[in-house]
């Protein structure tokens, strides 16, 4: 049987400690710190993907969206989301880019990519100034997949 912790934790709890102490064969949510190594690492396989970014790549791949190739940006460099959807896509051949509240100007950046997965917990960015043809995913406001059209 495994277990999940739902995250993220109450700020008076330990995020780091209560990982830690969950094996990595029961950690299903994929979060234990050598399964995010594995994910990290080319050519090695986590034994569990966390599941909001494995479901990002998974919507991509039923809507007919290849990453190969693809420049695709992350908004937002969360444990949860941001960091293991940009390492999925970067094992699925993307050339990846995170954007995050450090940016001085992330719109310009999102602006060269094919691929757009927010993953940040406020808005970043103005949607509607986007004037190329790209895939937007959301994983914090709805898992819909959007193509703008210039």
């Amino acid at each position: 049987m495994g277990m999940l912790v739902q995250l993220p934790l109450p700020k008076h709890v330990n995020e780091e400690k209560v990982l830690s102490e969950i094996s990595i064969e029961k950690g299903v949510d994929g979060f234990h710190p050598l399964n995010i190594g594995k994910l990290a690492m080319k050519g090695w396989e986590p034994l569990f993907l966390p599941c909001t970014p494995k479901g990002c790549l998974e919507l991509l791949s039923r809507s007919g969206v290849s990453v190969k190739n693809k420049r695709a940006v992350v908004v937002g460099r969360s444990n949860i989301v941001g960091l293991p959807v940009a390492l999925l896509l970067l094992k699925a051949d993307a050339t990846v880019t995170i954007v995050h509240s450090g940016n001085h100007n992330p719109e310009s950046i999102i602006r060269e990519a094919d691929i757009v997965i927010t993953a940040a917990g406020q808005a970043m960015m103005n949607i509607e100034s986007l004037t190329i043809s790209l895939v937007v995913i959301s994983s914090f406001r709805n898992y819909e997949v959007l193509t703008l059209e210039s």
